[in-house]
Protein backbone atom coordinates (compact mmCIF):
# COMPACT_ATOMS: atom_id res chain seq x y z
CA UNK A 1 0.00 0.00 0.00
CA UNK A 2 1.25 3.45 -0.84
CA UNK A 3 -0.30 6.75 0.19
CA UNK A 4 0.83 8.10 -3.18
CA UNK A 5 -1.89 6.01 -4.84
CA UNK A 6 -4.84 7.16 -2.75
CA UNK A 7 -7.09 10.17 -2.28
CA UNK A 8 -5.29 12.54 0.07
CA UNK A 9 -7.77 15.41 0.05
CA UNK A 10 -9.32 14.65 3.45
CA UNK A 11 -6.02 14.31 5.35
CA UNK A 12 -4.91 16.82 8.00
CA UNK A 13 -1.87 19.04 7.56
CA UNK A 14 1.51 17.31 7.52
CA UNK A 15 5.08 17.87 8.59
CA UNK A 16 7.46 15.87 6.43
CA UNK A 17 11.17 15.77 7.16
CA UNK A 18 13.31 13.91 4.64
CA UNK A 19 16.93 12.82 4.91
CA UNK A 20 18.89 13.56 1.74
CA UNK A 21 20.58 10.14 1.65
CA UNK A 22 17.44 8.17 2.50
CA UNK A 23 16.37 5.50 0.02
CA UNK A 24 12.82 6.86 0.40
CA UNK A 25 13.79 10.51 -0.14
CA UNK A 26 12.06 10.85 -3.50
CA UNK A 27 8.89 9.18 -2.22
CA UNK A 28 8.75 11.58 0.73
CA UNK A 29 9.06 14.56 -1.59
CA UNK A 30 6.49 13.11 -3.98
CA UNK A 31 4.10 12.55 -1.08
CA UNK A 32 4.45 16.18 0.00
CA UNK A 33 3.82 17.30 -3.57
CA UNK A 34 0.70 15.14 -3.90
CA UNK A 35 -0.61 16.39 -0.55
CA UNK A 36 -0.18 20.01 -1.69
CA UNK A 37 -1.93 19.24 -4.97
CA UNK A 38 -4.83 17.82 -2.92
CA UNK A 39 -5.05 21.05 -0.93
CA UNK A 40 -3.44 19.69 2.26
CA UNK A 41 -1.09 22.12 4.05
CA UNK A 42 2.42 20.66 4.17
CA UNK A 43 5.68 21.65 5.79
CA UNK A 44 8.45 19.84 3.89
CA UNK A 45 12.09 20.07 4.82
CA UNK A 46 14.88 18.08 3.17
CA UNK A 47 18.14 17.62 5.07
CA UNK A 48 20.80 17.13 2.41
CA UNK A 49 23.69 14.78 2.90
CA UNK A 50 22.41 12.84 5.90
CA UNK A 51 21.19 9.23 6.28
CA UNK A 52 17.68 8.07 7.25
CA UNK A 53 18.46 7.88 10.97
CA UNK A 54 20.23 11.27 11.20
CA UNK A 55 17.87 12.58 13.89
CA UNK A 56 19.35 9.99 16.25
CA UNK A 57 22.89 11.35 15.80
CA UNK A 58 23.17 14.34 18.13
CA UNK A 59 26.61 15.34 16.83
CA UNK A 60 25.22 16.38 13.44
CA UNK A 61 24.34 19.99 12.73
CA UNK A 62 21.37 18.70 10.71
CA UNK A 63 19.99 17.03 13.84
CA UNK A 64 19.96 20.31 15.74
CA UNK A 65 18.29 22.03 12.76
CA UNK A 66 15.70 19.23 12.55
CA UNK A 67 14.89 19.48 16.27
CA UNK A 68 14.55 23.25 16.09
CA UNK A 69 12.39 23.10 12.98
CA UNK A 70 10.15 20.40 14.46
CA UNK A 71 9.81 22.29 17.74
CA UNK A 72 8.98 25.57 15.95
CA UNK A 73 6.38 23.88 13.74
CA UNK A 74 4.74 22.21 16.73
CA UNK A 75 4.58 25.52 18.62
CA UNK A 76 2.98 27.19 15.61
CA UNK A 77 0.51 24.40 14.88
CA UNK A 78 -0.53 23.85 18.49
CA UNK A 79 -0.96 27.45 19.62
CA UNK A 80 -4.53 28.42 20.46
CA UNK A 81 -6.38 30.31 17.77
Amino acid sequence: ASPLLGDLSSLPRHMIFVAGQDALRDEGIAYATKLREAGVPVKLEVFSGVPHHFAQIPELTATARFQESFRDAMKEWLKPE
